[in-house]
């Protein structure tokens, strides 16, 4: 694919004036909000090396004047689903019309396709591996284009390092107000790599889900919304209840860590919404052996 070659030719990433004034120019759709030159950056290049530093620099030589916001760069090598939630969780809080730009790519290099994702309210820019998946299915997905067209990137595009060479200038590209059409062409939704929906499933009025994150305190992050927990809720004969994960079982959802003892476990909806196990001042991960994938059940004592 022409978007794996290595050399390129007539970038459009330099200045107006140092390019090829021969060639015709894209109709751009300027804004002077500054809404629309906020660049979010979320990936798992970590805080030690100067990978997220140098995107900065791409996009800053493009769009001097560009807002960049790091959401983090602390998601862990590779953790797609991680890096899926902490997007999900996040996007919505950014004025519309920022570019999100997410880069953890562990098929850099490969046929894998690189994406422009225009939504209701934001522009996602991101490899197409799913972790963009969960935030552009919540706030509905108006066009996509998968970015073949090699003025937009810089002049040689590493194997290895599409953040800066590839997602950086597209980002900084749409912040300008180039339209997303220009980057390649459309692809159709269904086209798309998703990751399984952030949901649970429900057997034999049993609520069914998983642990998708682990965060740095060692929450047990999983995939139950609290509005489902409150449909299912209501579908009940009791409002008696018990949760098994691990080892552990709970039949009560806490408002707070505070609520239960010091080192004692607990589950509550987090500010995602989503259920969680922690324990107070502890470890949840560590101390109830709980992993990414791991299963949980919640069903009415009636069952029993």
């Amino acid at each position: 694919m022409k978007l794996l070659q290595h050399h390129r030719l007539g970038v459009n990433h330099l200045h107006p004036n140092q390019r090829n004034r021969t060639r015709k120019k894209p109709k751009m759709h300027r804004c002077n909000d500054a809404h629309h030159r906020l660049i979010t950056l979320l990936t798992d290049f970590g805080y030690v090396d100067g990978y997220a530093g140098v995107m900065k620099g791409v996009i800053l030589k493009i769009v001097p004047d560009a807002i960049i916001v790091d959401i983090t760069h602390g998601i862990e090598p590779q953790d797609i689903t991680g890096a899926a939630l902490v997007l999900w969780g996040s996007y919505r809080y950014f004025p519309h019309g920022a570019v999100h730009c997410v880069v953890v790519d562990p098929e850099v290099g490969t046929g894998r396709r690189s994406i422009v994702v225009r939504t209701r309210h934001y522009i996602f820019v991101a490899p197409d591996n799913g972790v963009i998946s969960w935030a552009i299915q919540e706030d509905g997905i108006e066009s996509v284009v998968e970015i073949t067209n090699t003025r937009y990137m810089l002049p040689v595009v590493s194997q290895t390092f599409h953040g800066r060479d590839v997602f950086a200038p597209i980002a900084a590209h749409v912040a300008r107000g180039v339209p997303i059409e220009e980057f390649g062409h459309a692809l159709q939704i269904d086209e798309l790599v998703q990751l399984p929906p952030l949901s649970v499933r429900m057997e034999s009025g049993k609520l069914i889900g998983c642990i998708v994150h682990i965060d740095r305190f060692g929450n047990a992050i999983t995939n139950l919304k609290r509005e489902e927990f409150e449909r299912w809720l209501t579908m009940q004969p009791t409002h008696k209840w018990i949760a098994r994960i691990g080892a552990s079982q709970f039949n009560r959802i806490a408002r707070s860590y505070a609520d239960a003892a010091p080192n004692q476990p607990l589950i509550l909806f987090n500010s995602y919404g989503l259920l969680e196990v922690a324990i107070n001042r502890g470890h949840a991960s560590n101390e109830l052996d709980l992993n990414v994938g791991d299963e949980f059940t919640i069903e009415c004592e009636c069952a029993h």
